[in-house]
């Protein structure tokens, strides 16, 4: 355990190890993989979640992960490449490590469009059952349409976990897009206690783009001390837009978590 500072109060929270995903540098990753990984990990990041492999061999790939002593527990891999090729996907992720198989999105207009929705539930259901087989588990990433609320008041995110099980699918919490939804981070993730393995670290600037951690307007103070009673066992920082150069950003906020004492 660690101790955090939060309202001038010293707070226990869980040690997690600092996690990062990797669309975050997705031009250095594609340019210079290894390199980019060990850049990482010189700023003190020991796990990764992909979004995408490059082409790159699983062997290849876990020879790096190895090499410099990372950990990738997560990898988003979209709903139509699981369609395409479910067993490739799955037996890579077993020689590199993964253990979460994260569907980075649905679209909006298939939580509206009822014969849509019932044939996306059914095959998410199909792939979610494959993946258990080998052990794995299959992860739902939100973005901010997943909590609208459909006729008759409820979440799509609830009728979706719902209607698929959740013991077939879980949640990865990009609690960046939860507050863009206009729902606050620890209210979010103590509803879905239980069912949220994984989540994103993200800011939000007042223009509502995503910043470094700790120049935004989301307080991850008091997110950090709940996360093991609810549940998650990895975070991963992340950021889409930057002011300056990604591997920069993506320091700068594993510093900030460093500083008050999240990391």
């Amino acid at each position: 355990m660690r101790f955090a500072k939060y309202r001038d109060q010293m707070i226990e929270v869980q040690a997690y190890t600092p996690g990062i995903q990797l669309y975050s540098v997705r031009e250095e990753f594609r340019h210079d993989p290894f390199r980019t990984l060990k850049a990482l990990v010189e700023m003190g990041y020991q796990t990764v979640e992909f979004a995408g492999y490059n082409e790159i061999p699983a062997f290849t790939m876990s020879g790096y992960l190895q090499k410099l002593g990372l950990r990738a527990p997560a990898s988003h891999v979209p709903l139509e490449r699981l369609e395409e090729d479910l067993e490739g996907e799955i037996t890579y992720a077993k020689r590199v490590g993964i253990q979460y198989i994260v569907i980075p999105m649905i679209e909006r207009n298939v939580f509206y469009d009822a014969k849509l929705y019932r044939e996306v539930v059914h095959t998410v259901k199909w792939i979610g059952e494959q993946v258990k087989k080998h052990r794995l588990q299959l992860v739902y990433h939100n973005h901010e349409h997943e909590f609208e609320r459909l006729p008759g008041g409820h979440l799509i995110i609830d009728r979706f976990l719902h209607d698929v099980g959740v013991d077939l699918i879980q949640l990865e919490l990009d609690l960046f897009w939860v507050r863009y939804a206009g729902f606050d981070p620890v209210a979010t993730l103590q509803k879905y206690r239980g069912n949220v393995p994984l989540i994103h670290v993200k800011d939000m600037d007042e223009a509502g783009q995503t910043t470094e951690v700790g120049k935004g307007v989301i307080n991850y103070r008091p997110v950090f001390p709940i996360l093991a009673d609810v549940g998650v066992k990895y975070y991963f920082v992340e950021q889409e837009h930057f002011e300056r150069t990604p591997l920069e950003s993506v320091e700068m906020s594993l510093d900030y978590l460093r500083s008050v004492g999240l990391v």
